[in-house]
């Protein structure tokens, strides 16, 4: 699957009832009216299979979704955790003011003076809003897709510019594992 003709939509978060339906966190309404999504668990949806919709709900800030094939519980909670990708030809294009977060992959993040932070790698929704994970040669952070943090947005130009409050890349830095400190083995 190739993540530029296809768009990350959501996230399943887990199983509704006892009938196999499954809870998908969106933050858009794309997902309506769609027949097919694939779903896996890779960032890049490599892993990704197809699924048809049998029905789908708005629930609160979600939807309820029933997927041919999945009929209790127990085959709902191993979709947990899984994201839902969808055509891009067969999404609406985003309104204004608006974007698919998997059109972000890839951007280059800059600070307010116009320094170049690193590149968009992956986006992972928290719950309360998605969060972009930015790297470059040195490190990888997290930076929470919220207005105040992340003003501008051009997927257009590949570019993001960010104005973080201070500490909040350092607090959110991702060491690679040859820097992390060794556990405390509690020996004493």
């Amino acid at each position: 699957m190739s993540s530029s003709s296809y768009v990350r939509l959501g996230t399943i978060v887990r199983a509704h009832g006892i009938r196999g339906m499954v809870r998908v966190h969106t933050g858009s309404d794309a997902i309506r009216g769609l027949k097919t999504v694939m779903i896996g668990r890779a960032a890049n949806g490599a892993d990704a299979k197809p699924w048809r919709i049998v029905m789908m709900q708005p629930e609160r800030t979600e939807f309820l979704v029933q997927l041919e094939g999945v009929v209790d519980r127990n085959a709902a909670e191993a979709l947990a955790g899984s994201s839902l990708w969808a055509r891009r030809e067969e999404l609406p294009p985003p309104d204004a003011g608006e974007v698919y977060v998997a059109d972000l992959i890839g951007c280059v993040v800059f600070d307010q003076a116009g320094q170049e932070l690193g590149i968009v790698t992956e986006t992972f929704p928290s719950g309360a809003h998605e969060v972009l994970v930015v790297k470059n040669a040195t490190q990888e952070f997290m930076l929470p897709l919220v207005d105040h943090i992340v003003p501008v947005v051009d997927v257009a130009a590949r570019r993001i510019v960010c104005d973080p409050p201070e500490g909040l890349i350092d607090a959110n830095v991702v060491k690679p594992d040859d820097e992390k400190p060794e556990p405390d083995s509690g020996d004493a």
